[in-house]
């Protein structure tokens, strides 16, 4: 049995956890025997059983050491780890030592010879948006969700990081106190969060949201202060949900390749459990999908 071990930072969660169950019965449903012996799966996984699935929530201790206990009752040869708080995660993997991916994050520094890595480049695809926003003249971005991490409000979100990178490298200094405002992933926590913000900062005439949620969340929140979008106020976001295709207007944003993203991470998993080998980090290519969402800046 193979356990789906899902953060409460994955946009979508349902959306993510069928991928991940279709790719899984893919990879072990085939009647084709494969040529090459080392691309050959163990009748173990020879079931169409669906993927179990834990919810974890790092924030909360409680439920952190529910996780652990579940995952000691369940016994599973091997786990994907959907998402997660870096600190927290890296505490709390050195309990386990089964055959491991996390998908969504880089785990190459952490020192775990049994965890595989695969995710976007986030950093690289923050710089991207600000970059893009910057072109059509933006120059006072916002910039909405995750939170500060450790007790010295130390920001090491990678999307975060490469848009006030972007921003450095045009000389521009991002004040966290100011244009920053943390939140959690949902429209609801956006919605608020993106009140806030304008409360702080109404000059901002961009926002940079860290999911497709929150993104819909700030441009409702937009429309009820009285702001349009893309008029007033450019919105990209961040997963390319489907939902993007059908907001209004439609929303600019990085969509993740959700399934090349479970293809590797599954393929990874089931040849460790198969035949050993070491961990493999990979980044995985994002795509920009150009919306309704943005506009040239024409505020002075």
């Amino acid at each position: 049995m193979i356990l789906l071990h899902i953060s409460d930072t994955i946009e979508s969660p349902t959306q993510n956890s069928r991928t991940f169950n279709h790719m899984i019965h893919d990879r072990t449903e085939s009647e084709r025997a494969p040529k090459d012996r080392k691309s050959r799966l163990p009748l173990l996984y020879r079931s169409p059983q669906r993927l179990p699935l834990l919810y974890w929530s790092p924030q909360k201790p409680a439920l952190r050491s529910e996780s652990a206990r579940i995952i000691t009752y369940l016994k599973p040869k091997g786990i994907i780890f959907l998402g997660g708080y870096i600190d927290a995660f890296r505490h709390d993997f050195s309990q386990i030592h089964l055959p491991c991916v996390l998908v969504t994050n880089n785990a190459r520094d952490f020192g775990f010879d049994n965890l595989s890595s695969f995710t976007p480049d986030y950093f690289d695809a923050g710089k991207y948006v600000v970059d893009r926003l910057l072109s059509e003249g933006h120059t006072r971005i916002g910039i909405l969700g995750g939170y500060p991490e450790g007790p010295g409000r130390e920001y090491k979100n990678g999307k975060i990081l490469g848009a006030v990178e972007a921003l450095r490298e045009n000389g521009i200094l991002f004040d966290f106190d100011r244009d920053y405002e943390p939140c959690s992933y949902s429209a609801e926590s956006g919605y608020k969060a993106l009140e806030i913000l304008f409360r702080r900062s109404p000059d901002l005439t961009a926002v940079f949201a860290l999911s497709d949620s929150i993104a819909f969340g700030t441009i409702r929140a937009l429309k009820d202060i009285g702001l349009r979008v893309p008029e007033d106020v450019s919105v990209i976001g961040f997963d390319g949900l489907t939902y993007a295709n059908y907001s209004i207007p439609r929303l600019s944003t990085i969509r993740q390749d959700t399934a090349g993203l479970a293809k590797k991470s599954v393929d990874d998993l089931l040849m460790r459990l198969s035949y050993g080998g070491e961990a493999v980090h990979e980044l995985v290519p994002y795509e920009y999908i150009e919306g309704e969402s943005v506009a040239v800046n024409r505020k002075s």
